[in-house]
């Protein structure tokens, strides 16, 4: 009997964990429980230093706002908490022809270690 493991991931991400439970030999039990969306919020301020990103979510819905890939350009230093948010930010420069100082990532992808690299 194949074993099956349920992830809860957002809708527009099942298909490549279904790659990867079905590359190992599970059933792939995708649940969608938690859904992201977008708030229209106004930039507060341009005189900045810096910008963290905390997900691949948020580094999708930055990239869509034209005006805030205009900001980027203008940070002295990009941090991201992990791997995957890193490698979808990098996808995302290279998309747009944004060169910018990438921070080296956090030892441990939390808060905490992102906060002493600051």
């Amino acid at each position: 009997m194949m074993k099956g493991i349920w992830v809860t991931r957002p809708k527009e991400e099942l298909d490549s964990a279904k790659k990867i439970v079905e590359k190992y030999g599970f059933e792939f039990l995708g649940i969608p429980l938690i859904e992201f969306e977008k708030l229209n919020i106004p930039v507060l301020k341009e005189n900045f230093e810096a910008i963290v990103f905390s997900s691949k979510t948020g580094v999708r819905f930055f990239f869509e706002e034209k005006f805030l890939r205009d900001i980027l350009k203008k940070a002295k230093i990009v941090f991201c908490v992990g791997k995957e948010t890193q490698s979808s930010l990098k996808n995302y420069l290279e998309k747009y022809s944004i060169n910018i100082n990438l921070a080296p990532l956090p030892k441990k992808f939390q808060g905490e270690d992102l906060a002493n690299l600051l």
